[in-house]
């Protein structure tokens, strides 16, 4: 109970040291601090979304998925879309190995998903995830198109689709419709035939859709 208790303070600890870090970044201002602070309150409720999926309450739920949801939750919540980190304190909230942060890193917060991950220099293992954002959609659509080319593998393809989902430039019908236009099942070709053809159906897909804006 006492090192339950301990490692709950130590928690508590590292996410308050994160939220004065985010609250001092240029441009930061009142506002978001009340934010981050909000934020620091949300974390035992995704503790215990954790806790119910361990149990096995209900359907099971990857603790990936917990750790994605709970950065983009912080990083949503301010008007920045930024949040900075340091992998072995979210490691620990977590209990799990820092290499299961690098996995989310790498795989959730992709830039084709519209994220970009920096590294802080001298910042003792910090890194800087930010939402890339463009208000004019049609110019957003011709640098994915330029992105793709001059080929494109289904997993960056699907996380593209996902991207415009989420910005609802597409629907969910859409993107169904897509993904099984880009499938490898669909486009039966060797490597790296495949991804050449992928690519041009993306950018036929992806311009027509961009008319319709």
């Amino acid at each position: 109970m006492a090192a339950r208790t301990r490692r709950r303070e130590k928690n508590q600890d590292s996410f308050s040291s994160i939220t004065r870090l985010n609250c001092e970044w240029e441009g930061y201002n009142r506002k978001d601090q009340i934010v981050f602070i909000s934020a620091e309150l949300e974390y035992n409720e995704y503790i215990v979304k954790y806790s119910q999926s361990q149990i096995g309450g209900g359907k099971m739920r990857n603790i990936s998925d917990i750790i994605e949801e709970y950065l983009k939750k912080i990083m949503h919540s301010n008007q920045h879309k930024i949040i900075e980190i340091k992998r072995s304190e979210i490691a620990d909230r977590f209990e799990c190995v820092p290499s299961q942060i690098n996995y989310v890193i790498n795989t959730r917060f992709t830039l084709e998903k519209g994220y970009l991950v920096e590294s802080k220099r001298g910042g003792g293992g910090y890194i800087r995830i930010s939402r890339i954002t463009n208000e004019d959609k049609a110019k957003l659509i011709d640098e994915i198109i330029e992105m793709i080319q001059p080929k494109i593998s289904q997993l960056k393809a699907v996380n593209i689709l996902e991207r415009l989902l989420e910005e609802e430039l597409i629907t969910k019908r859409e993107a169904k419709l897509m993904v099984n236009a880009i499938d490898r099942t669909t486009l039966p070709f060797q490597l790296p035939l495949r991804d050449e053809i992928r690519a041009r159906i993306m950018s036929a897909m992806l311009n027509a859709l961009k008319y319709e804006i």
